[in-house]
């Protein structure tokens, strides 16, 4: 067989293996509208993996809401989905190619939360949990989920509960600039049991950009360091990733786009995430 035929499954593996040091975690789309009191946005990612040729809708499915019950109080969640669809050539038998179809689908970790700002503060704070629904029986899937968000790895974490607790200070001031600062500790427990006990994570994202009425332009800046491990250096216990954000209309829905550039050791395997998304918010 030629050795084409294991590449995705390899890669696949190489890149849930590289994750497993620094997965990120946030609960919602970071690029969410925020000015009205309710939000839903619907996300497509697609990662460009190195050696993969993967279909034009493989990749990862969010669909993020926030719903404010008063001034200072929200609801939040995620449902995550993810699909893979590939294909290989290879050689049978007789030394004749042929090319083979791989196909995988799963949902992702829900996320269930909660908002609580003080009255016409620029700060507010944030506490969720992911429930463990990930199938552990479509790895293709669930790695290709990963691989499109680091920031959001761990909504295809399979057999882990992660509570997260977040300040943030976020404000859009006179001159239309906007600018969030987010900083959280993020608790990580096997649903397998053994020896291994719960992790602690580290995470912080910057946002910074233009909001206008009519265009929203924005890049970004998201890490996460390991706690728990003093094994290894600091680039080796932590992931970093730039994002770009743009979406667009004066009116209730909004299409938007968005590029993600993994860095440190990501960047070799996924070089670049395209993204999709409609938003709405009243």
């Amino acid at each position: 067989m030629n050795h084409r035929s294991c590449l995705l499954p390899a890669t696949i593996a190489a890149l849930v293996w590289l994750s497993t040091g620094a997965n990120l975690a946030y609960g919602q789309s970071r690029w969410i509208p925020r000015e009205g009191k309710n939000a839903v946005t619907v996300e497509f990612l697609r990662p460009n993996i190195e050696s993969v040729d993967a279909g034009a809708l493989s990749g990862a499915y969010f669909v993020t809401g926030r719903i404010a019950t008063s001034s200072n109080f929200a609801v939040v969640g995620e449902l995550p989905y993810a699909r893979h669809a590939s294909s290989q050539t290879t050689t049978d038998f007789f030394g004749s190619e042929i090319t083979l179809q791989q196909s995988s689908s799963t949902i992702g970790n829900v996320y269930l939360g909660m908002e609580a700002a003080p009255n016409s503060s620029p700060i507010f704070m944030e506490l969720g949990v992911r429930l463990p629904l990930v199938s552990g029986e479509e790895p293709l899937a669930q790695a290709t989920g990963a691989v499109s968000d680091i920031s959001r790895w761990e909504a295809f974490y399979h057999e882990v509960i992660s509570v997260q607790a977040a300040f943030n200070v976020r404000e859009v001031t006179p001159a239309n600039v906007e600018y969030r600062l987010r900083l959280s500790p993020v608790l990580s427990i096997s649903t397998e049991g053994g020896t291994g006990g719960p992790e602690l994570f580290g995470v912080y994202s910057f946002q910074i950009g233009y909001h206008g009425r009519v265009v929203r332009l924005g890049t970004g800046a998201s890490g996460r360091i390991l706690v728990t491990e003093d094994s290894g250096n600091l680039g080796q216990r932590s992931l970093n990733q730039l994002d770009l954000h743009a979406d667009f209309g004066s009116w209730g829905v909004r299409p938007g786009f968005d590029l993600h550039l993994p860095l440190d050791s990501w960047a070799e395997a996924v070089p670049v995430v395209f993204g999709a998304s409609l938003s709405w918010s009243r």
